[in-house]
């Protein structure tokens, strides 16, 4: 609306869009002209040029044609939007098929394309916005964002008294105000909404502190706020309703409280604490996917209940340190994300007018300092840069799930950085990092990130280190973008289609002596494929081991080789390889040939229904579950049990060898010094392992156990290690920190952790069937048991009946648990049938009865299944 203010201000003939009397009425109090249904058509048909905030649904989507569009975008973005968040080709009722990506995507390409200004408030907000609409930088521009010159206008007195009045539409009593403004969902609950007892707690707080809470939820949300006005007057609504634009309002605040909503960068420029409350922030930055580390956005801190955050109100709310450490954070969150505040909407007008050959078009902000160039020294990446006016004092690179420092020097009035592209991790070997793209961020004294323009040239793609190295400019700065290592024949379009046919098609290679192992789809060599691994080393070394990655990040075992998925070495091992071991399903269309077998060892005994015992699936599943099953010639089993089930799960009608899981023979070889060595774990210390299983319905690490409150609750002499599932970490779970807390997600093997653990905290994750091989004291957290058992996944057994530990359903019950736990809690006996059920044969020599059946049965020598019965 300034910007319409403004044009029709000047004498443009401005026209706004409405559909209720309501944004009728609004619009009329400010003296525009309005138009709805087919006036909205006519007009939007007429129009010279086109505004719009969410899309060409805001005016008439068929009427735009031909004019200058404008689009104002609605908020610094922190969340990954269209083509970088996951699923954007993805609609609810509409089959995820490739003719209809392509159509999707083609339509979302035409529709940007028609896009010729986007303002926006810094270049790092520019980067995220050209990447997400596939825009360039002369339509996506930095000359600020006019929805806030609001908050720069008048003086503080004048703006703060309209705040007021704006804020009093809540019917909130109090003297300070706290605005709760969480973000939408994606058709999912806020799950920060107050339960009965949590509203009276508020309500006290606000007496405490003369204070009242208006709840602003998003125009999307989902969430029930209703209580709270009902128990007490310090507690009040302000919806769309009431409130179009709550920006206006901000000057009236005193503590703000969202989650992921770009309200906080608006607040931030008002100097106004922000407090962050985040129950479900892992499964939302992977569902979603951020353009910051959520610690970056939060300045490190966010709670998850409203008990936490209201002590945290309570630091803030008083000058002191915890009120300081909140506004500098706003300061940090101004200096790296806007760059023009007041103003904007007077260059925005300039550049429509440039845009349409009147006038000079605005300029734009200069970064304050430029990197000359960069290159690659080894197994690090160099830049050289002029600092400008500023003071850079520390660099580092910034990733999807974790940060890592750079060095940072002076030569000769240059500042030059360096930050590395590989690590070695849990005692192993150095490797490249993970396939991602590194931001590279260098930062001042108060650690706001310095703006930096890119070099004249890039460094060219190359592949070395394992990786697919390439340099590209993004967030103000560079990214270097790490691939799997493969050539350009490789990635091009419809390479991996052809390579599969080529496989398909190709006569049956001479068999080699090799055997392909693959953990997890790649993203592992773990698991029994690892156990199988240690055995053919020592029983069969002439065998060459080939393990198949994701990428040259995954550490492989001494000894084996390398095959990364999709290179045509990788299909070259596929087909020549005597035996296939893998731990899930076969990925791509697999053509066994005559002289392979394929060994399925699964990934753990099955607490929750798999496949076919699954309730409810679909006949495409099930169909799927079925061919998967045929692909095998041989299924391995921890038990009878898991034996029964799998079958069953997978229609399998081949060979099932019940040996044993390979992947617990270190369980009895283990050096427990040694792995707690490795995780940076003293040896006079406790360790709680938390290991739960994943979701169906999220894709990041399950975080129903806070495991940093966990850590502070069991003292200095414990120390609280977290293994997230592999497809957590895969969906984007994000690492975690805090005093006592060791986050091992990527740590290569599991049962290691087991060895250093004295007790096992999980949840239904089939590592609980691993920790009966040495009876290890386990406790069950299990917040979500009756969700997951009736509705997820439906369980093989009663867990309740049989489990060889306790309950937990809450931080208290999970921590009193953990402390009891030992020789003398009694459950001894439990876990003495749980082992005898479970693992009656994981005695450390599982691994060796495997590769024994495997010769004895001639997987080895490159005989068929046939041909090894008739020898």
């Amino acid at each position: 609306m300034p910007l319409a203010l403004a044009a029709q201000a000047r004498g443009d003939d401005v026209a706004w869009v409405v559909r209720t009397d309501r944004d009728a009425a609004d619009a009329a109090r400010h003296g525009l002209r309005t138009v709805r249904g087919w006036g909205a058509f006519v007009a939007t048909l007429r129009a010279g040029v086109v505004v719009v905030t969410h899309g060409f649904g805001d005016v008439s989507r068929a009427g735009v044609h031909g004019a200058y569009v404008v689009h104002l975008w609605h908020g610094i973005p922190l969340k990954h939007l269209h083509r970088d968040a996951p699923g954007w080709l993805r609609i609810a009722g509409v089959p995820d098929v490739g003719p209809v990506r392509t159509l999707l995507r083609e339509a979302h390409r035409r529709s940007a394309s028609r896009i010729r200004l986007l303002p926006v408030a810094s270049e790092r907000a520019a980067s995220r916005l050209r990447s997400a609409l596939g825009l360039g930088p002369d339509v996506v521009r930095v000359l600020g964002d006019a929805r806030v010159d609001v908050l720069a206008a008048g003086d503080d007195v004048a703006r703060r008294a309209a705040a007021t009045a704006l804020l009093d539409r809540s019917g909130a009593r109090g003297r300070a105000t706290v605005l709760y403004a969480p973000t939408w969902r994606d058709g999912k609950p806020d799950p920060a909404v107050p339960t009965a007892d949590e509203w009276q707690r508020i309500a006290a707080w606000l007496a405490l502190h003369d204070a009242r809470l208006v709840v602003r939820s998003h125009p999307h949300g989902l969430g029930d706020y209703a209580a709270g006005p009902a128990v007490s007057e310090r507690i009040g609504l302000l919806g769309h309703d009431a409130l179009v634009d709550v920006t206006p309002a901000l000057p009236g605040v005193d503590l703000l409280v969202t989650d992921f909503s770009s309200i906080a960068y608006d607040a931030a420029t008002l100097d106004v604490p922000t407090l962050l409350l985040a129950p479900d922030v892992a499964s939302y930055a992977a569902a979603r996917g951020l353009y910051d580390a959520y610690a970056a956005f939060s300045g490190g801190r966010h709670e998850r209940t409203w008990d936490g955050l209201l002590a945290w109100a309570s630091e803030v709310a008083e000058p002191g340190a915890a009120r300081d450490e909140r506004l500098a954070h706003a300061r940090v969150l101004v200096a790296d994300h806007v760059r023009l505040l007041g103003g904007s909407t007077a260059r925005v007008l300039q550049a429509i007018d440039a845009g349409l050959g009147h006038g000079e078009a605005p300029a734009e902000p200069v970064a304050p300092a430029s990197i000359v160039a960069t290159w690659r020294d080894g197994e690090r990446m160099r830049l050289r840069i002029d600092p400008g006016a500023t003071t850079p004092v520390g660099v580092r690179l910034r990733g999807a799930r974790e940060t890592i420092a750079g060095d940072l020097v002076v030569v000769a009035g240059l500042v030059e950085a360096s930050v590395p592209l590989t690590r070695a991790r849990w005692g192993g070997p150095a490797l490249v990092l993970p396939s991602d793209a590194w931001v590279v961020e260098v930062v001042d004294a108060t650690g706001a990130r310095i703006e930096l323009a890119p070099p004249a040239s890039l460094p060219r793609t190359e592949l070395a280190l394992d990786a697919r190295i390439a340099v590209e400019a993004r967030e103000a700065s560079v990214a270097i973008v790490l691939a799997p290592p493969l050539t350009d024949a490789e990635r091009a379009p419809g390479a991996q289609r052809a390579l599969q046919r080529r496989h398909l098609a190709a006569p049956a290679p001479a068999p080699a002596p090799v055997v392909m192992l693959e953990a997890f789809y790649g993203t592992a060599a773990s698991c029994n494929p690892a156990g199988i691994d240690r055995a053919l080393a020592a029983l069969r070394p002439e065998i060459e081991r080939a393990w198949s990655t994701v990428d040259g990040s995954v550490p492989i075992p001494a000894g084996a080789v390398r095959v990364v998925e999709g290179s045509e070495a990788w299909w070259r091992a596929r087909a020549g390889a005597r035996a296939l071991v893998v731990n899930d399903w076969l990925r791509k269309r697999q053509r066994r040939m005559p002289h392979q077998r394929v060994l399925q060892t699964w990934h753990g005994t099955p607490l929750k229904r798999l496949a076919l015992e699954r309730a409810g699936q679909g006949l495409r599943t099930r169909v799927a579950s079925i061919r998967e099953g045929r692909r095998w010639d041989v299924l391995l089993a921890q038990n009878p049990f898991a034996a029964e089930h799998l079958r069953a799960a997978y229609a399998f009608r081949g060979p099932v060898w019940e040996l044993g899981y390979p992947r617990g023979d270190v369980l009895r070889s283990g050096d427990r010094d040694a792995v707690r060595a490795r995780l940076g774990v003293p040896s006079d210390v406790r360790v709680a392992l938390y290991a739960p299983t994943w979701r169906d319905d999220r894709v990041a690490l399950v975080d129903h156990v806070d495991v940093a409150a966990l850590a502070a609750v069991l003292g200095d002499g414990w120390r609280v290690v977290v293994r997230g599932h592999a497809r957590s970490y895969a969906g984007g779970g994000l690492e975690l920190h805090g005093a006592g807390v060791v986050d091992a997600t990527t740590y290569p093997d599991v049962a290691e952790l087991l060895v250093a653990a004295d007790v096992l905290v999980t949840d239904y994750s089939s590592v609980m069937f691993d920790a009966a091989g040495i009876e290890l004291p386990t406790v069950f957290a299990v917040p979500d048991l009756d969700d997951y058992r009736d509705r997820l996944r439906g369980f093989t057994f009663d867990l309740a009946a049989a489990a060889p530990g306790p309950f937990a359903r809450t931080l208290d019950e999970v921590a009193a648990a953990v402390l009891a736990a030992g020789p003398h809690d009694g459950w001894a006996e439990r876990r003495a049938a749980w082992r005898a059920r479970f693992a009656p044969l994981d005695d450390g020599h599982a691994g060796e009865r495997v590769v024994e059946r495997m010769i004895a049965e001639g997987m080895l020598d490159g005989r068929s299944a046939a041909s090894a019965q008739r020898t």
